[in-house]
């Protein structure tokens, strides 16, 4: 290339190898990793859970939030959808302005109701 000689590439290969020894205590070891990540994110999501039981407990307007939340987020998608298909049908962007900034004003208003 450029006037150079091309030089033989060098090849690399990694990785571990399939163990030849103790692989039942490597399989055992493996199983256990997965469980115990397993158990790690089942906590996490009970946490979650009773940290938003807590929350809805003490605000109850919470709950109204959440709601108000995901019907914006259903009104968003739902244009975002329509301007696609519209899109799909035309086989070209034929996105107006209009479209463009009804879902522009969705995005706000549903980053309005997002807690921060």
């Amino acid at each position: 290339m450029h006037g150079n000689d091309a030089k033989p590439s060098r090849i690399y290969s990694y990785g571990a190898k399939a163990p030849t020894i103790n692989g039942e205590a490597v399989r055992q070891q493996i199983y256990d990793a997965n469980r115990y990540r397993n158990n790690l994110v089942a906590a996490e999501r009970e946490r979650r859970e009773a940290s938003l039981a807590a929350l809805r407990r003490y605000f109850p307007e919470v709950e109204t939030l959440e709601q108000r939340l995901a019907e914006a987020t259903e009104a968003l998608e739902a244009a975002i959808r329509e301007t696609k298909a519209k899109n799909a049908k035309a086989r070209k962007r034929v996105t107006t302005d209009a479209d463009k900034d009804r879902i522009k004003s969705l995005r706000a208003a549903r980053k309005r109701l997002t807690i921060t």
